[in-house]
């Protein structure tokens, strides 16, 4: 009986106070206990939102902080499981390059490969037949590993894997690795 004397004369003082200083209104708030759970307290505003009815449903109190929280955490992790997932792969990991043999930018990627394989090399050129496969993996740039199909000069077909990195950003292409394939 007294703490509800008391807050029911600190609001009216709060209130008078208020509109003392300014015309801002005070809203009032009833307090109420949950009935499973007689040591917590939830606030009930008095203002109708269309949510009102599930007040009565938050909690707080002491423990309401880490109720919230691990809430919040759970929900977190959940969210960013499921764009993980729906991405496609773990950052930084390989991804397929579907349709390769329709792919210009691929096709394109192993010409340059053999190119480059050829300036650099003082044997016998390799002429570009097509890229047969390939994946690409996001580093500071994309990487392309490509399993080429050429022709060697004395006519016989043959299978390279190669590895590229390009960088959009500055227009730049470079050849890591270039051999034969096991």
């Amino acid at each position: 009986m007294r703490k509800e004397k008391r807050r029911k004369t600190s609001v009216k003082a709060l209130e008078s106070h208020a509109k003392g200083i300014s015309n801002v209104a005070v809203p009032r708030v009833a307090i109420t206990t949950l009935p499973n759970f007689p040591n917590v307290t939830c606030p009930n505003t008095l203002i109708h939102s269309p949510l009102h009815k599930y007040a009565q449903l938050l909690p707080t109190g002491s423990m309401a902080p880490a109720v919230v929280t691990v809430t919040l955490t759970i929900l977190t992790i959940l969210a960013s499981v499921v764009c993980t997932a729906s991405y496609g792969g773990l950052v930084g990991g390989k991804t397929v390059i579907a349709e390769v043999k329709k792919n210009k930018e691929v096709q394109e990627l192993g010409r340059f490969a053999v190119e480059e394989y050829n300036r650099n090399v003082k044997e016998e050129e390799v002429k570009f037949v097509e890229v047969v496969e390939a994946e690409q993996q996001v580093v500071s740039g994309i990487k392309y590993y490509m399993k080429i199909s050429a022709t060697e000069s004395d006519g016989d077909s043959r299978m390279f894997d190669s590895v590229v990195v390009v960088k959009p950003w500055l227009p730049s292409k470079q050849l890591l690795n270039f051999a034969p394939s096991a």
